[in-house]
């Protein structure tokens, strides 16, 4: 992302509800610490929680404010208030997600909840310890250090692209 927008939000997205009419709901959002929080409509419901390291977020070809957040159960439909938002939310998410892994691998401590930070380590970890992950996928060079968060395979700097 454009490095310029930080790695970290407040704001407001509309949210594309899950039920039968699909309408768009307006919800506040907050990236920090490689977390994406999305409050509920109503304040008495705990708001989501998901972990950058799990998600892909994936731009909407068709609408030039819209994305998609795919998780690895559910995916989420936003959309910007102007397309000057939504690159502003991309490089967001996108930077904090890098930021977040960067500081897993190098086993560094961010202020914020222990358990969100211990998810993240934990899923570095788990991943690293798959039978195959301790070469590149693609030369077999020792100690790889970037993850395809989607495939779930690590690759060294110079295969990652």
């Amino acid at each position: 992302g454009n490095k310029e927008y930080g790695s970290e939000k407040k704001g407001y997205l509309l949210k594309k509800s899950d039920g039968i009419r699909k309408v768009w709901q307006r919800r506040k959002c907050t990236v920090k610490n490689g977390i994406l929080t999305i409050s509920h409509a109503t304040s008495n419901r705990q708001p989501a929680k998901l972990n950058l390291l799990t998600c892909q977020v994936k731009p909407n070809a068709e609408d030039k404010k819209s994305f998609d957040l795919i998780s690895h159960n559910r995916t989420y439909h936003f959309q910007a208030e102007d397309e000057q938002d939504y690159v502003a939310w991309i490089s967001v998410l996108t930077n904090s997600k890098e930021e977040a892994l960067n500081m897993a691998f190098r086993g560094e401590q961010s202020t914020g909840e222990n358990s969100l930070e211990d998810l993240t380590k934990a899923i570095i970890d788990d991943v690293q310890r798959l039978a195959g992950n301790d070469v590149c996928c693609d030369c077999g060079s020792p100690d790889p250090t970037w993850l395809s968060t989607n495939l779930g395979i690590l690759t060294c700097i110079e295969c990652s692209g």
